[in-house]
């Protein structure tokens, strides 16, 4: 892989991501998918146990957009219960989906000094797969 004469990190992340657009827009079909998510929800919700009594501290850093991370303590009687919480957005994207394609070839959410490049599209990191 051609890095340019000087290798620093922006040529090596302009090589990388040099098909993803600066504006972090998506397809119109990962669009199209994110429906039909959304659309089913109600179905894998039920899948879940409701957890929201808790008092819940995410380990993610302030300004993170992607809350996926979290703990909790439970007291009950004499015993300390330590739940982990983790996002799974495999619950919700399917295998070889348009979707997942996409997050694949994204590996992960960047956060640059100027800009975010998201692995998912905004409406499931704000929603369906933040703690």
């Amino acid at each position: 892989m051609d890095l340019g004469k000087e290798t620093n990190i922006q040529n090596i992340f302009n090589n990388r991501y040099k098909n993803i657009t600066a504006n972090n827009k998506f397809s119109n079909e990962i669009y199209n998918q994110l429906e039909d998510i959304f659309n089913d929800c109600e179905n894998k919700l039920n899948d879940y146990r409701d957890l929201r009594h808790l008092k819940t501290y995410t380990i993610d850093s302030e300004d993170t957009l992607e809350i996926d991370d979290a703990i909790s303590l439970e007291i009950k009687c004499n015993s300390k219960i330590i739940w982990i919480h983790i996002s799974s957005p495999a619950n919700y994207i399917n295998y070889n989906s348009f979707i997942d394609l996409e997050a694949r070839k994204r590996s992960t959410t960047i956060y640059l000094t100027n800009k975010i490049i998201t692995m998912l599209p905004d409406k499931l990191i704000s929603s369906l797969i933040s703690i």
